[in-house]
């Protein structure tokens, strides 16, 4: 019994010093996509001074927008990382040591992709929302609302339609890897021309876990979250978890949609 007790004691031990250890990578990781995303909005002119907190409502410095490297790194767009040399003083020193060649390939597509959307500071200052409500099935959502309130309201016999908006959302969705450069430059750009924001660092870390395929994995997470597609989706389609249910001033929202709720309940079981 003691030498059972004692392997047990022995493996739990190792468990917590793994996943420790998972926890600390994680974390390295994170840092390294908000650090990155700071650098693409120092490039584009944004700053923060004094120890100030930066605001997705900020405006950029004209003066420093540092419009040369903006206009390499937008031809970048649908090229291989190899392919793009003139983007390498930008972003070499970010992809230094990363092995895996999808993961430096979607440095270069998410760097090309905020350049052509470099008017604003990515959504992940806004304040008060939860990470899967500012991905980019939520900035896709907004479009969806800005556009309706525009046109008016939709008869509630047209819900249930697809619009264009939903077509083009779920083909972005399928999508294969080589397909995502050209299908996220035409959303970004319809994203762009209708002043609404991206979370950057969320894309960033979404496109490294595109190819997961088993429903769930564990690489930006300590706990099991959902596939980018899964949770691109949910917020698009509003369904908002319990315990993320507040809005970009971080107001409660749990009980404005109880269809949300059910919805939710009904995705997660």
């Amino acid at each position: 019994m003691e030498a059972t007790n004692e392997t047990s004691t022995k493996r739990t031990a190792v468990e917590v010093e793994a996943t420790s250890g998972e926890a600390r990578s994680l974390a390295r990781k994170q840092a390294k996509a908000f650090a990155f995303v700071e650098h693409l909005e120092r490039l584009a002119g944004f700053s923060v001074v004094g120890g100030a907190i930066a605001s997705i409502e900020d405006e950029p410095d004209e003066k420093k927008i540092n419009r040369a490297a903006l206009a390499q790194l937008r031809r970048a767009l649908g090229k291989k990382p190899d392919e793009a040399v003139p983007a390498f003083p930008y972003l070499a020193r970010w992809t230094d040591g990363v092995q895996d060649a999808w993961q430096v390939e979607c440095y270069f597509l998410v760097a090309a992709l905020f350049a052509s959307h470099a008017g604003r500071r990515s959504w992940h200052h806004g304040r008060g929302a939860k990470e899967r409500q500012r991905n980019f099935g939520a900035s896709w959502r907004r479009l969806l609302d800005d556009k309706r309130e525009d046109d008016g309201a939709m008869p509630a016999d047209d819900e249930a339609k697809m619009t264009s908006l939903d077509r083009r959302f779920t083909t972005l969705l399928v999508s294969r890897r080589e397909d995502l450069p050209a299908r996220l430059r035409h959303a970004v750009r319809l994203l762009a021309t209708n002043d609404i924001p991206v979370d950057w660092v969320q894309l960033l870390r979404d496109l490294m876990r595109w190819a997961a395929r088993d429903g769930r994995e564990r690489s930006w997470s300590t706990h099991d979250v959902p596939t980018p597609q899964r949770a691109w989706a949910q917020a698009f389609w509003r369904v908002v978890e319990t315990s993320e249910a507040s809005d970009d001033d971080g107001n409660d929202l749990r009980g404005a949609n109880d269809t949300d709720q059910a919805a939710s309940s009904t995705t997660e079981g």
